[in-house]
């Protein structure tokens, strides 16, 4: 974590989540993960695609700064469990006691 202050989404959206009769717009919502990003090396936004109305559709990513920093390699990981029959059994064990 950074010395940066990591702001709320009462800070953001200017009501706390849950007040009655108040639902962020999406706009919003993604305004909020873009400042809680730029606030945190422990969050990070990918762009996924575009929503049939222009608007981005977005994956926010929450972990470790190493665990972020090692994203690719872990995916990689995963992806091989996802499919054994991909690998042998010794490859699957270490990544088994490698993956978190």
């Amino acid at each position: 974590m950074s010395d940066r202050t990591i702001p709320t989404t009462e800070d953001v959206l200017g009501y706390r989540m849950g007040t009655a009769r108040r639902l962020p717009s999406w706009a919003e919502i993604v305004s909020y993960y873009e400042q809680l990003a730029a606030a945190s090396d422990r969050v990070e936004i990918e762009v996924i695609g575009e929503t049939t109305q222009g608007r981005p559709y977005i994956a926010v990513h929450i972990s470790s700064a190493e665990n972020l920093g090692n994203r690719d390699r872990l995916r990689e990981s995963l992806a091989r469990l996802w499919d054994p029959r991909t690998s042998g059994q010794q490859a699957l064990d270490d990544v088994i006691e490698a993956a978190r």
